[in-house]
């Protein structure tokens, strides 16, 4: 039977999460101009293990384990005031306070359902399963599309190459990855020479 306690303690954690729906990112990066929130980056990255399903488990990958992996990855970020962009932040610094903040988060849920959480976070901070690498590879991709529905940022070679080495080094993960990766690059080519 649903313990009133434990129900009560994870309606709770989700108040906390509230600050995720306004937590800016982007904000350092000269070449984007409309910074994004987390809410709404994790929100549209969940977005593609619903609506490519049937692709992922054709690929053999659980979907459900990939949007439980997208839906915790920025919990992370609740005490980051702003995320900084690729190429404009200490990646050591940025994981030293990740791993403080995880540790704060897993002390939250002291049940099974804290097990569950613990074992996603874990999962997803390892990134050793092809569910884990599939989820970060859908995230690096829809950070990228924010990016790249800008244009401008595109335009810049040395700012284009990052986004394009950003989403690349996800190669071979899963055949519905990989689609995806080419469609990107392709929309990326395609504003450069619309562009030129």
């Amino acid at each position: 039977m649903a313990s009133k306690a434990v129900i009560k303690k994870a309606y709770a954690f989700v108040h906390d999460l509230r600050p995720l729906k306004d937590n800016p990112r982007y904000t350092n990066n000269p070449f984007v101009k409309k910074g994004d929130v987390v809410g709404s980056h994790t929100w549209r990255t969940e977005t593609f293990p619903i609506i490519l399903h049937e692709q992922f488990k054709d690929d053999g990958v659980n979907p459900l384990r990939v949007l439980e992996l997208l839906n915790i990855h920025d919990w992370v970020e609740l005490e980051s005031k702003e995320i900084k962009a690729l190429g404009f932040r200490d990646r050591d610094a940025k994981a030293k306070h990740e791993e403080k903040v995880l540790k704060k988060l897993l002390v939250k849920f002291p049940n099974k359902d804290g097990e569950h959480v613990a074992s996603l976070l874990s999962e997803m901070h390892e990134q050793k399963t092809t569910e884990s690498r599939v989820a970060k590879a859908l995230e690096n991709l829809e950070s990228n599309m924010h990016v790249i529905e800008e244009v401008k940022p595109i335009l810049d070679p040395e700012h284009r190459q990052r986004t394009i080495d950003y989403i690349e080094r996800r190669r071979g993960i899963c055949k519905t990855v990989d689609v995806l990766i080419a469609i990107q690059l392709a929309e990326i080519d395609k504003i450069v020479e619309e562009n030129s």
